[in-house]
């Protein structure tokens, strides 16, 4: 397990599946995806491209006829060449794989029971192999310790109400088909109540609309006894290896639950909102890019704090309400032509009444029992994010808008916050205590903890902001990484079967973000080098080493790349543009030993004759656009120790 839940051992192609046959679907697939756009290019009367909505409708899989799709004008020979040659190049490149799997286990020093073993743990009942909280590592425990925490979580009586067993002979159980044909009938009223359950159409005959078949796409097998446990949304834990006693922080997986898509669709709704929060901030970066351009008092104070529990420390009715009044305090910023949650009150209705059906209807399962959720969100439903920051963001609204004891509060000298997270600068701990005081006195379960209120110093998230050199000149603040003492580095181990250019990337990325979170280049010197030792201690080439970490960017390079990335959003939340940017062309294959031997972008590159016909105008518009830019080829990652483990045993479905 010291190789990481990350870790990707040897893979094969499915049992019974030659190279040549998977090559071929593959290209098949590619095939279908470049008659697509070549179709919406060239036949500028036939369909429309598909609206925004694209995203929420149900996955097509139609493809165009070549001939019957094809008219004006007909389907070009060159790509039908062009496709015809990539199909020829791919299995002639798959008759030249010479490198067996044994050979293969060995290049990657891959012990022959490693598989097995990874599959003696998944049928080891005894045990459950989950995450540590906070990318802390990996935590084998006892199955009986692992229930005993999540059953004590959900033994809050406020929080969540213990549901009985659904079977045959318990018509009477509240969890069943019924229940949830209930709540499906609820939905559908709703998309009917504001006019998205049908398409408009003169026939006489309803047919759903695309809104409607993605938001209902799973109620067929929510309403059949036989499936429900398969599509229940799943609580599990992610052990705090870093609290005394360690504890489980509670997350429900709601993917293809019956609340799922439509907790899609309400979070793209709101996502746009965040960035017109105030106090939003993304990342730690933000946060660095916006205090490098502000100074401070030299007695000023660094706050730092956490909302403690906040997703399921939500009031719903009261959350909901708060959100609500955040839709239309923000949406009136929100830019472009036509935007409905801006220019639609009734709009603004359908996604409150859609948030409003997912956030009082998260039923999970924890082993064999159901579950309701009461009180907040479940976090793990798509929706959590954007209801959690808009429901604090009106928190702050009232905090700083209302009068307490004759006075309003202060407005502060800095003031951000990631989701649960705040940074704050005070002028003094009078002022610090006050707002502190203050903000737990809106909402009785929404307390901040882990507060921290220091003249010199204050952790936010993974940087330390501080009084430097630089601060006692300037009064910019200055910032080191910051590193939780409980972190097993399990860095991607350099055997694993990622594609090699990952390896680069991912120590590249941490290089950077070192750089730019240290302002004294002694700081990156120290932990760059503790990096370096940590890498070879995983079992990295020194020499590959060296050559990646030459090149580290300068942090004025950083903070150029970052200031410009910031002007670039703020400009485009400012104002409509039109996204003109093309869609890639993809070839997609598994990354496994044998499609790793087959040369996909040799394949699908376009030939040079095809470009001289390109160069020379003398084919139609469309051919010359499919054609101009080679395919990107997408390797998709083989399985995970993790997911042969088995993921899903920490919501104790031990197979």
């Amino acid at each position: 397990m010291s190789l990481g839940l990350n870790f990707i051992p040897v893979p094969q192609l499915p049992l019974n599946t030659t190279i040549q046959s998977y090559f071929t679907d593959q290209w098949k697939d590619f095939k279908r995806r470049l008659n697509i756009q070549y179709f919406f290019l060239s036949q500028k009367h036939g369909k429309q491209r598909p609206s925004s909505l694209q995203q929420f409708r149900i996955r097509s899989t139609w493809e165009p006829d070549e001939e019957k799709d094809f008219t004006n004008p007909p389907y070009s020979p060159i790509v039908k060449g062009y496709l015809q040659s990539v199909k020829t190049n791919l299995l002639s490149s798959c008759s030249n794989i010479t490198q067996t799997h044994s050979d293969t286990l060995t290049q990657y020093q891959n012990p022959r029971w490693l598989i097995p073993a990874l599959r003696e743990l998944r049928m080891n009942e005894s045990i459950i192999v989950t995450q540590a909280d906070k990318n802390m590592g990996i935590v084998v425990i006892d199955l009986q310790t692992y229930q005993t925490e999540g059953i004590r979580q959900l033994n809050s009586f406020t929080t969540y109400d213990s549901q009985p067993e659904p079977t045959y002979q318990n018509v009477t159980s509240t969890i069943s088909p019924p229940l949830f044909q209930q709540k499906y009938s609820l939905l559908r009223m709703l998309l009917n109540k504001y006019g998205h359950l049908y398409k408009v159409t003169y026939r006489s005959n309803k047919e759903l609309s695309d809104l409607a078949k993605y938001l209902l796409q799973l109620q067929k097998q929510h309403t059949n006894m036989i499936d429900i446990r398969k599509v229940s949304a799943k609580f599990y834990l992610l052990m705090k290896m870093h609290k005394n006693p360690v504890v489980g922080r509670p997350i429900v997986s709601t993917i293809n639950s019956f609340t799922y898509h439509v907790s899609v669709y309400v979070d793209a709704e709101l996502k746009p909102l965040l960035k017109l929060i105030p106090s939003y901030i993304e990342s730690s970066q933000q946060l660095i890019y916006l205090l490098e351009h502000q100074s401070f008092p030299s007695d000023c104070y660094i706050c730092c704090a956490d909302i403690e529990s906040l997703y399921p420390n939500i009031p719903i009715d009261k959350g909901i309400e708060y959100v609500t009044k955040a839709i239309r305090r923000l949406s009136f910023l929100l830019p472009g032509s036509s935007v409905p949650l801006r220019d639609d009150s009734h709009h603004v209705l359908f996604i409150v009444d859609l948030m409003t059906w997912v956030l009082k209807n998260n039923y999970f399962m924890f082993g064999n029992q159901w579950y309701h959720q009461l009180q907040g969100t479940a976090m793990g439903t798509p929706l959590a994010v954007p209801f959690a920051c808009l429901f604090v963001c009106q928190l702050e609204h009232e905090l700083f808008s209302q009068q307490r004891d004759g006075s309003y509060l202060a407005a502060p000298l800095f003031y951000k916050r990631y989701i649960d997270d705040i940074f704050y600068i005070a002028r003094s701990t009078s002022e610090a205590n006050k707002f502190f005081d203050c903000f737990r006195q809106i909402i009785p379960s929404i307390r901040c903890g882990s507060l921290t209120i220091d003249a010199t110093t204050g952790i936010f998230l993974d940087i330390q902001v501080y009084k430097g050199s630089r601060f006692l000149q300037t009064g910019v603040f200055d910032f080191k990484t910051y590193q939780k003492e409980q972190n097993r580095y399990l860095y991607l181990a350099p055997n694993s079967f990622h594609r090699r250019n990952i390896f680069a990337s991912f120590i590249i990325s941490e290089l950077n973000r070192y750089r730019l979170s240290c302002t004294d280049t002694n700081e990156f010197y120290t932990i760059s080098s503790l990096f370096y030792q940590r890498l070879v201690a995983r079992g990295y080439n020194p020499h590959y080493l060296n050559a990646v970490f030459a090149s580290v960017s300068s942090r004025d390079k950083l903070l150029s790349d970052l200031s410009h990335r910031y002007r670039t959003q703020h400009a485009s939340n400012s104002s409509f543009t039109t996204n003109t940017k093309s869609v890639p062309l993809l070839f997609k294959s598994l990354n496994t030993y044998e499609t790793a031997q087959v040369k996909i972008s040799k394949a699908t590159r376009i030939s040079l004759q095809i470009q001289a016909e390109l160069s020379n105008n003398i084919v139609d518009s469309a051919t010359t656009s499919i054609l101009s830019t080679h395919p990107t080829t997408c390797h998709v990652n083989s399985a995970t120790s993790y997911t042969i483990v088995g993921n899903a045993r920490k919501t104790l479905y031990q197979r």
